[in-house]
């Protein structure tokens, strides 16, 4: 937990806290992300790939086309929409799967004849694996981080996840708060940005949004009617360890290069291909499979560049010194290679 400096585009870069709370202590992920502490989060967005960051992202449904892939964007600097974050945190609380807004549900007659229902889209945007280590952090922030006015101020039971958050400025303050059963969030700020606290204070996301939230799940509750249990606990199994490796978890060393692989027989080229960055956890078991001749025809290159495609790692291999074009893992977990030929 120090403060570091980075190049981002050319220019130094230096994310900075409001507080110095363990600072030079070595902590954990989930104390990092309850505390809202921005040296964490750039550290570990300094060992991963922003384009990944910004493919995920879109499949969580932040559909702003406009997303730069820098480091900061672990910070959150893109413009989101309520109704997209919202759904994003579905995720978490959903086994992986995030649901798409829905509007309606169904509609009636007069009489009360069910002419149509309707069901959300659904997508499984990362493992139930991973949605279990998310809600072991995102709980973190509500039982003993930022989000914790919920619990000695507000009185909320039961189980809670959630995340708060503040922008440049005290433009925007967020809060994105999730029980088992609902995923509700709350923005406060202006059109324009030039409308904002001059006090962190008063212009975080625990002080203004957080209440929003607060209240509304308060009344939620109040209604029996509506259904929702306070009692209801979050799908995870007892035992689960976040920090135990599973047999998901194959890789000892996920940064930097671990393996070269040999493939022969590709135009009669003698190619390397390392691994790097992050990789699908579940498809990566089958790198038995790479030994041989990956031989499956993938659609013609644009730029009418011959390539081969290992179905097992979802990789695309152009040659004649084109970049490598990674294709959408089917799991939903980025993957990244480096191709290098010789």
């Amino acid at each position: 937990n120090v403060q570091r400096t980075y190049i981002v585009a050319g220019q130094p870069w230096t994310p900075r806290n409001t507080s110095r709370k363990r600072y030079g202590e070595m902590v954990t992920l989930k104390w990092g992300l309850a505390q809202s502490n921005n040296c964490i989060s750039a550290y570990l967005m300094s060992k991963l790939n922003p384009n990944q960051l910004v493919t995920l992202l879109h499949e969580f449904g932040i559909n702003n086309p406009d997303i730069h892939p820098s480091m900061a964007l672990c910070l959150g600097p893109c413009d989101v929409s309520v109704a997209e974050m919202t759904s994003a945190y579905t995720a978490f609380a959903n086994n992986g799967i995030r649901c798409a807004p829905l509007l309606v549900t169904r509609i009636e007659d007069n009489e009360g004849n069910v002419v149509a229902r309707f069901q959300p889209r659904m997508n499984e945007v990362i493992s139930s694996e991973s949605a279990y280590k998310m809600l072991v952090e995102l709980r973190a922030v509500v039982d003993e981080g930022t989000a914790g006015r919920l619990r000695y101020k507000y009185q909320l039971k039961g189980q809670i996840g959630g995340k708060t958050g503040t922008t440049n400025r005290n433009s925007d303050a967020w809060f994105v708060g999730f029980t088992p059963q609902l995923v509700a969030g709350c923005w406060v700020g202006g059109e324009d940005r030039d409308i904002h606290f001059n006090a962190m204070s008063m212009g975080q996301g625990a002080t203004m949004a957080l209440p929003v939230w607060a209240y509304f799940m308060k009344k939620v509750y109040r209604n029996k009617s509506l259904g929702y249990d306070v009692n209801m606990p979050f799908d995870i199994p007892e035992d689960f360890n976040p920090c135990q490796e599973t047999e998901e978890d194959p890789l000892e060393e996920v940064n930097g290069i671990e393996e070269v692989f040999e493939l022969g027989c590709l135009e009669g080229l003698q190619t390397q291909v390392r691994q790097a960055t992050s990789v699908c956890r579940t498809c990566v078991i089958a790198r038995m499979h790479i030994e041989g001749c990956p031989t499956l025809c993938v659609p013609a290159c644009p730029n009418n560049i011959p390539s081969h495609q290992n179905r097992f790692l979802h990789v695309q291999l152009l040659f004649l010194y084109a970049p490598a074009i990674i294709p959408s893992c089917p799991n939903l977990i980025p993957s990244q290679w480096y191709i290098w030929q010789t």
